[in-house]
């Protein structure tokens, strides 16, 4: 009776311990929390094997492709890296895994999401601003006649019209002065 309580205890004691290696705690974070295209974003797995030796395997998948990215570990304590600027817009699935062997490994996953990259919205036209009063011109006007195929009647009623004008702006200038 006594070895059959010591066998059980030893049974449950090994099971135990396969459940504990099994249980690891591993985590996974991403920095920047979120992107757009074309920016960096670190993925970075972090873990404690409940078991000794050295870690065989170490690597993300992002949406079903693996890539190994750079692997550390001080005393029990393994950190892996993975760094990329090439995701596209929308939802990734992200996850990291690590083994020592077939009874000790673990893994962690997350969904990240990179946001599209925003077109530069146009540049509004500046507002018109008040044009100043009009000023005496600096340069000096010159005014220039063409020949034209037109009846010379034409010609003397579009001189009559230009005359009458300029007298017209003169004596508005005339009056305004009085």
């Amino acid at each position: 009776m006594r070895k059959l309580i010591v066998a059980a205890a030893l049974a449950v004691a090994a099971l135990g311990s396969v459940t504990a290696a099994q249980a690891a705690a591993t985590t996974l974070t991403a920095s920047p929390k979120t992107s757009i295209v074309g920016q960096k974003v670190t993925f970075t797995g972090k873990f404690t094997p409940p078991c000794s030796g050295a870690v065989q395997t170490s690597n993300f998948t992002i949406d079903g492709k693996r890539f190994l990215g750079a692997y550390s570990q001080v005393g029990q304590n393994g950190t892996g890296t993975y760094s990329t600027s090439t995701l596209t817009a929308g939802k990734h699935a992200v996850v990291y895994q690590w083994s020592v062997n077939a009874n000790c490994k673990g893994s962690a996953s997350l969904s990240y999401t990179v946001a599209p990259k925003v077109s530069p919205s146009p540049t509004p036209p500046p507002s018109p601003s008040p044009s100043p009063s009009p000023s005496p011109s600096p340069s000096p006007v010159e005014l220039v006649a063409a020949e034209s195929d037109q009846t010379p009647l034409s010609g003397y009623v579009g001189g009559a019209l230009i005359l009458l004008t300029v007298l017209s702006g003169l004596a508005l200038l005339v009056f305004a002065r009085r």
